[in-house]
């Protein structure tokens, strides 16, 4: 499941790549709400044994620290819902 989501973030232009300590660099999909709109420091965890096999989010802008894996899980769906409604 992890993989279909770094291959999604890749697809509409958000991956960045890999970071020395492992992880994924992207561009944050709320970086409208960044005061500076900066595109840097937003990164996703696999998921391992330490995050509880559940991935991790983090973005070092004010605006989106409460924001964790589900509301990356939760931007997927409504991406989703949205091509398919253009779809039909």
């Amino acid at each position: 499941r992890f993989g279909k989501l770094l291959h999604l973030l890749e697809v509409i232009g958000l991956y960045r790549g890999v970071n020395s300590a492992g992880w994924h660099q992207i561009r944050c999909p709320w970086v409208r709400r960044h005061t500076d709109r900066a595109e840097t420091g937003t990164a996703l965890a696999e998921p391992s044994a330490e995050n509880n096999w559940r991935g991790g989010f983090k973005c070092h802008h004010g605006h989106c620290s409460e924001l964790n894996m589900c509301d990356m899980w939760a931007f997927v769906e409504e991406f989703n819902k949205r091509i398919n409604r253009k779809k039909s």
